[in-house]
């Protein structure tokens, strides 16, 4: 059952950084260039599945391995999206010693920083028990 919460949570934590990476912050890949509303309509169905999934997880706990589930999959669109947009990285990312690893995998720091974070808290979560 704990590993149940903890991949929710870690899940989660990635989505979070997988919007913050998508809003421009940490400054890796340009800002989201649509309206306001768009981003709002984008993340509307996602915010309803959270919210009937949290009030399921009140009859079982086993519901919020589903909301790990739908985290994930929003995560990954997130990171599509930033992807289409942006066509790699910020240019002063891509240094003389890092233009084949940029070329190669122009979505490396996105997954640095939103899988290595969300990883490192999994690992904090799971030695803490």
């Amino acid at each position: 059952m704990f590993f149940v919460v903890e991949f929710a949570v870690t899940s989660f934590v990635y989505l979070i950084l997988a919007l913050q990476v998508r809003a421009g912050f940490p400054p890796l890949y340009g800002k989201y260039q649509g309206s306001i509303q768009e981003q709002v309509l984008d993340f509307a169905p996602f915010f309803l599945a959270m919210m009937v999934i949290s009030v399921a997880s009140i009859i079982s706990i086993y519901f919020l391995a589903l909301l790990g589930v739908v985290s994930v999959w929003y995560g990954l669109r997130v990171r599509h999206s930033v992807k289409n947009q942006t066509n790699g990285p910020r240019l002063w990312l891509i240094i003389p010693a890092t233009v084949r690893i940029t070329a190669r995998w122009p979505m490396l720091g996105f997954d640095i920083w939103t899988v290595g974070l969300a990883a490192i808290l999994g690992v904090l979560l799971i030695s803490g028990s």
